[in-house]
């Protein structure tokens, strides 16, 4: 869990820049808490429906193969010169 959690606050940090890395944290770190919470439940209730954890385990991959896919339609970094952004050129 280290090597991941440092790999993903350094990435944020280089993409965004350390004004908004706080605030970006924190946005994440509550979604994932919240998810944490309701996954559980979510899939308690599925297999109390349908008697497998199937279905409920599927929904959850689809759902992290599309965050996946807009994380690399991001493209590329922004390059940071002070307070200004300059977009990447393609």
């Amino acid at each position: 869990m280290l090597p991941c959690a440092y790999l993903s606050h350094r990435l944020l940090a280089k993409y965004y820049g350390l004004r908004v890395l706080g605030g970006i944290q924190g946005v994440l770190l509550t979604m994932a808490m919240l998810g944490a919470i309701i996954g559980p439940i979510f899939a308690g209730g599925v297999y109390d429906v349908m008697d497998s954890y199937r279905p409920a385990f599927v929904l959850l991959a689809l759902t992290a193969v599309t965050g996946a896919i807009v994380i690399l339609m991001m493209g590329r970094r922004p390059t940071w010169t002070g307070d200004v952004v300059v977009a990447p050129t393609t």
